[in-house]
């Protein structure tokens, strides 16, 4: 992996953290709380796990392939 690679995956990676941490938990609180229609906030409910999981595990894989390499 060269260097724009190695700093373009860290990138990503951060990315993927705010998405877990900030973007995730903010859905699923106004799938939980907003007065909002009822398929509406199921939607948001669904999509901030749905963003969590996704975003979780490709951290993970990209983390444990990045220490397989170095």
């Amino acid at each position: 992996m060269n260097d724009y690679d190695a700093k373009y995956t860290e990138i990503l990676q951060r990315i993927r953290l705010f998405d877990v941490f900030v973007i995730a938990p903010s859905m699923i609180y106004a799938g939980t709380f907003a007065v909002l229609p009822m398929f509406l906030r199921f939607l948001l409910w669904i999509f901030g796990v749905a963003t969590a999981l996704f975003n979780g595990y490709n951290f993970i894989k990209v983390s444990k392939r990045k220490s397989t390499n170095e």
